[in-house]
C-alpha cells in the first residue's frame, strides 16, 4: 500500500508552502482496520505515523511495524511529543521505541541505558520518574498527560504507534 500523507489530510494539491510526501506501508489488508494514519509535517522529521489501535506486546508490537516497513516511533523532540499529544487517547497506554542500547533487538533480556531502536540516544525524553534499573522497554503512560514510563514487563499489551519515513509525491 502506498499512503500519500498530504491527501490523507486533504491538503490542496497546489500549495507551494505545502510539502507532500508519500509513505510505503506493507500491511495485510486484514491489519488495515487497526490503523489510524497521520502525517507528520515537520520535513525535519520526515515521517510517517501509524497509530495502532491493536493491543500487542512490545515485541509483537515492533515485529508488526517492522513487517509493514517501519519500526515502533521514536520521540527525539519536544515538537514530534507536542504532536503526539494532539492525536493520542490520553486514556491509553502506548509503547515507543525504546530499549536498552545493549540489545535493541531483545530488550527483555537485555541491560543497560534505554537508547531509541536504532541505537541513538534519547535526547529528549518526558519521563514520569526516571527509569529504574532493569527497565526493558518503555510507553507513554496513560492519564499522566502523556509522560513516559519505562518498564521491565514487556509483554504486557498496549497500542503502539509505527514510524515509516516518507519520500517526495512524484507529479506524473
Amino acid at each position: 500500500m502506498l499512503l500519500n500523507c498530504g491527501m490523507i489530510l486533504g491538503l490542496p494539491e497546489k500549495k507551494p508552502h505545502m510539502h507532500r510526501r508519500t509513505c510505503k506501508i506493507h500491511t495485510e489488508r486484514s491489519q488495515q482496520k487497526y490503523l489510524s494514519w497521520i502525517f507528520r509535517g515537520l520535513l525535519a522529521v520526515g515521517s510517517c505515523f501509524a497509530f495502532v489501535n491493536r493491543q500487542q506486546s512490545f515485541p509483537a508490537a515492533q515485529d508488526w511495524c517492522e513487517k509493514s516497513g517501519g519500526h515502533l516511533a521514536f520521540i527525539p523532540d519536544k515538537n514530534t511529543q507536542n504532536f503526539f499529544e494532539k492525536h493520542l487517547d490520553p486514556d491509553k497506554d502506548v509503547w515507543l521505541g525504546m530499549a536498552p542500547s545493549t540489545s535493541t533487538r531483545n530488550p527483555v533480556s537485555a541491560s543497560g541505558a534505554l537508547s531509541w531502536l536504532d541505537g541513538s540516544p534519547l535526547t529528549y525524553s518526558k519521563w514520569l520518574r526516571s527509569p529504574q534499573p532493569g527497565a526493558a522497554c518503555g510507553h507513554i503512560l496513560r492519564s499522566s498527560s502523556f509522560q513516559w514510563e519505562a518498564t521491565s514487563d514487556c509483554y504486557q499489551e498496549m497500542n503502539f504507534i509505527c514510524q515509516y519515513g516518507t519520500s517526495p509525491v512524484q507529479n506524473k
